[in-house]
């Protein structure tokens, strides 16, 4: 709508500037036909007055030169107040145009900064995680995720410390601070709501890095058991993740 606003309106304020121009032109070539014809001697007004010189297709030979004088200056000072009075119509209108065509640029701008501003942001979503190889019970756990350095926990919401992992997990999303590259890792908390063991702790090998250029992107990463301190060969479970610039 703006950008359609903004057409119109230019094209509309360029006739109305043209229009004051010809209208401010023949506004004084008005004043002055009404000054040259106010300072004439009265025995030269008869040779000046007649229905041409004003424009009047009525006869003025039977009017005298007084007579022909009133009228002339009467149609001049008419004229140039109709002129003065589209003068005033034509720069009010063309004011409106310019502040429409002022705000269509200002929205116009105003929509660019903001999409900028959205293509910039970028979210992470934690979509899934498999169940652990070999089982098929429900598991609860918690993630931890960390990107360049900053960690986000998953389940995020206060006073919640487990929730069920698997496909359909509940799903969560996390605005990152905006960068070139983003380095991810995962760590993970496994418990079997129907054992009383300890959590199984999860790990995974490296970091996942990805460009902001590459951005969306959905991609898994595999997570292995730790045992005494170092990692198994082979990986558990997988974690869904995506990156992504809309956060719906």
């Amino acid at each position: 709508m703006w950008n359609a606003i903004s057409e119109v309106s230019g094209g509309f304020a360029l006739a109305a500037f043209l229009a004051a121009v010809v209208l401010s032109l023949y506004q004084a070539y008005l004043n002055n036909q009404t000054k040259s014809l106010e300072a004439l001697p009265l025995d030269k007004r008869s040779d000046f007055i007649n229905a041409k010189s004003i424009g009047l297709n009525i006869d003025t030979s039977g009017l005298s030169a007084d007579q022909k004088y009133n009228l002339a200056l009467t149609v001049l000072k008419n004229r140039a107040d109709i002129v003065k009075n589209i003068f005033n119509a034509v720069i009010f209108f063309g004011l409106i145009s310019g502040s429409l065509a002022a705000i269509s640029i200002y929205s116009n701008n105003t929509n660019k900064v903001q999409i900028a501003s959205d293509n910039s942001r970028v979210w992470l979503k934690i979509k899934g995680m498999t169940p652990l190889t070999g089982t098929t019970a429900k598991s609860n756990g918690q993630i931890t995720i960390n990107v360049n350095g900053a960690n986000y926990r998953y389940p995020s919401q206060a006073g919640v410390q487990w929730l069920e992992l698997g496909i359909n997990m509940v799903q969560e999303i996390y605005e990152l601070p905006n960068s070139d590259d983003y380095r991810l890792s995962f760590s993970a908390l496994i418990s079997d709501p129907s054992s009383k063991s300890q959590p199984q702790q999860l790990a995974s090998q490296g970091a996942d890095v990805v460009s902001s250029k590459s951005i969306p992107v959905q991609k898994s990463y595999a997570m292995y058991p730790i045992n005494s301190s170092s990692h198994a060969s082979s990986a558990v479970s997988v974690i869904i993740y995506e990156l992504t610039r809309n956060p719906n």
